[in-house]
């Protein structure tokens, strides 16, 4: 009896320890690499460089009108010593996000959804009762998150709930029972605070319009058209191509992250390199997915986002260092999985960072995103 008393108090040590590992890592300022003093001026050197320093592998994606690069490098998969290939597979985690907002403002262009109505308008009682402010919360603050609303993510359930419950399903419920009941952060509208409880809410209201759930219309809108055929939402849809294990390093424990299931629209979609720089070109540079009216709404109206620069309708928009180009990105933090999204219109670059691993505060598409961006002008 003792010897099982002992067991659970060093499991449940250990996942304490965890959640505020990830607590902090997931909130802590990365260290920015002075690549000045190293000698990598081209793309095949910052991947091998990545790798050597502590990634376990990376697939970087450059596409503009002077150059194209695809490259990888390092493993899918530690254990059976395999090869990232260019076309892997990975949890993309918040770069989800770009897809739902894209999938509200194609609503909102058909009369189908107002970015004006309030929670309590469309999502019943039983949610919107729970949630503080949901009369005054609309569907534009949820998206640029101004909402008010805490983030479920990192919580202690949910980091419980990760451990143990690896082949069970995180549903919606799961994440609104962490936020239900809470005080609001600030008033509506006041100022931004990123909070994947955000596109929960979203998803929800989505799934009550559509009066089903809404990746079925994210294939049939977005990624078909688009023949993004190396694009899933998970859980909703059966995995078609080879996903890259995932690996967390908190220095202490290494955790492979590869059955860690997602599937939740703040963050579930898994994709590849070149299907993302598909998406973010098409969505940007043509009117296949939104009009000029509903992109001028994603991109234009925005609010300040601190350090990541401004914050609109499911993306951040900031200057590319010492230039005046515009950028449009989101990154995303998943357990095992890093990755960036972005697109320079005023050179036409897209450029797709994957890391199949996450070691906040070292290897991340955020820390290496500075030198991506200088040396993509520089060739293209």
């Amino acid at each position: 009896m003792m010897i099982k008393k002992n067991i659970r108090l060093v499991l449940t040590t250990l996942i304490i320890t965890i959640y505020i590992f990830i607590s902090i890592g997931c909130y802590s300022e990365n260290k920015k690499t002075d690549f000045a003093a190293l000698n990598i001026n081209s793309f095949d050197k910052l991947l091998k460089w990545s790798v050597y320093n502590g990634a376990p592998g990376i697939i970087l994606y450059v596409n503009s009108p002077q150059k194209k690069f695809l490259g990888s490098f390092g493993k899918s998969d530690l254990i059976k010593n395999n090869n990232l290939r260019k076309d892997h597979m990975i949890r993309i985690a918040s770069l989800t996000k770009t897809f739902i907002a894209t999938l509200v403002l194609q609503l909102n262009q058909e009369g189908k959804i107002d970015l004006e109505d309030t929670i309590d308008k469309l999502l019943p009682q039983s949610v919107s009762s729970r949630i503080e402010n949901s009369n005054k919360i609309t569907v534009r603050q949820l998206l640029n998150h101004t909402s008010g609303i805490m983030t479920y993510t990192p919580s202690f359930p949910y980091v419980w709930k990760k451990i143990w419950g690896i082949e069970e399903k995180w549903s919606y419920s799961d994440a609104l029972e962490i936020i239900y009941d809470k005080p609001a952060l600030f008033k509506p509208g006041e100022k931004h605070s990123y909070s994947n409880t955000n596109y929960i809410i979203l998803g929800l209201i989505l799934d009550k319009i559509l009066g089903y759930h809404h990746s079925i219309e994210i294939r049939k809108r977005i990624l078909d058209p688009l023949n993004m055929d190396n694009t899933f939402y998970e859980m909703y849809e059966e995995i078609d191509g080879d996903l890259a294990h995932g690996y967390d390093d908190y220095d202490f424990l290494f955790l492979d992250s590869y059955e860690w299931v997602g599937g939740l629209p703040d963050g579930g979609m898994t994709s590849s390199a070149e299907n993302l720089g598909n998406f973010i070109r098409t969505l940007f540079k043509t009117d296949i997915l939104l009009n000029d009216q509903n992109k001028n709404e994603m991109i234009h109206n925005k609010v300040n986002a601190y350090e990541r620069g401004e914050y609109g309708l499911g993306l951040y928009i900031s200057k590319v260092p010492d230039t005046e180009y515009e950028i449009y990105y989101h990154t995303g933090h998943s357990p095992g999985y890093s990755s960036y999204m972005g697109y320079i219109p005023e050179k036409d670059t897209v450029i797709v960072v994957l890391i199949n691993g996450t070691k906040y505060g070292h290897i991340d598409p955020v820390n290496i995103i500075d030198k991506v961006l200088s040396l993509s002008l520089k060739t293209g």
